[in-house]
């Protein structure tokens, strides 16, 4: 199986494999190859495949909204911290 990035921010594959390897590897990714199968070999057309990637985008989304919840905002006045008090009282964050 292949990996068309490296495994972290601290791992540059560029230092350990070739172009050559890296463009290799790409051409046999199975993620872009699969379906190129599937479609070839007739078990699904262009517009099925397009349906599927597209409940699946649906389904990724979904389960990102659900986890990705906005984060409250405390409820400090950070003016009150880095501002003299006098600037406050007189209206003058």
């Amino acid at each position: 199986m292949t990996r068309p990035y490296s495994h972290s921010l601290s791992d540059d594959e560029r230092l350990y494999k070739t172009k050559a390897e890296r463009s290799a590897e790409e051409a046999r990714d199975p993620v872009i190859k699969f379906p190129e199968w599937l479609v070839s070999e007739g078990v699904l057309d262009r517009q099925s495949l397009q349906l599927i990637v597209h409940e699946v985008d649906q389904e990724i989304q979904l389960a990102t909204d659900k986890v990705c919840v906005p984060i409250r905002q405390p409820r400090v006045r950070l003016c009150s911290i880095f501002t003299p008090r006098r600037l406050i009282r007189q209206g003058r964050r």
